[in-house]
């Protein structure tokens, strides 16, 4: 899944913003396949949304179900204790990377 969503950016990162700025600009020339720029984006909109939904799917239904199986869960962060906040802070402060 992180591998999924790591390339789903890189794609709209490259691709989709390149797609952007041409419609941006008023370009209408179609591309080696006869699409426009803004039939692309479109085309892409409607496959990452089934694809991304696939993903939310396989996550909440499989994922995260087998996780906890195996004592894994995932919590958010406001439903922590203060311990747990605390703990988890300075494990971010000493791993993180700093710009």
């Amino acid at each position: 899944m992180a591998i999924f969503a790591d390339m789903i950016d890189e794609f709209f990162q490259v691709r989709v913003v390149s797609l952007e700025d041409k419609v941006a600009a008023g370009v209408q020339t179609p591309s080696v396949d006869g699409v426009r720029p803004r039939q692309q984006l479109a085309a892409i909109r409607e496959r990452v949304l089934s694809l991304v939904e696939r993903q939310d799917r396989i996550v909440l239904d499989t994922l995260l179900p087998e996780l906890a199986k195996s004592g894994i869960q995932v919590v958010h962060y406001r439903d922590l204790d203060e311990v747990e906040k605390k703990h988890l802070n300075k494990y971010f402060d000493e791993t993180s990377i700093r710009c």
